[in-house]
């Protein structure tokens, strides 16, 4: 039921994620598909993340919050 207080768009990303959400967000990490985290954010959280300089394929944001974490997934193009 948690994970319903977020959306990522556009899906498939080209160059921008965006994370939509009421939660305070503190920590945003973006993992490739094998594990490997490419991604970490942990002050200034934007909802607007610059997505350019992965190479396609599918990837995993995990979004963390005083409430709890969320994982969700995504295609880069």
């Amino acid at each position: 039921e948690y994970e319903n207080k977020f959306d990522i768009y556009l899906n498939p990303v080209d160059n921008h994620l965006v994370i939509k959400t009421e939660e305070r967000v503190k920590e945003i990490n973006i993992y490739n598909i094998i594990g490997i985290c490419v991604y970490n954010e942990r002050s200034n959280v934007s909802e607007i993340i610059d997505m350019s300089s992965l190479n396609s394929g599918t990837y995993f944001v995990e979004i963390k919050t005083d409430k709890g974490e969320v994982i969700k997934r995504f295609i880069k193009r």
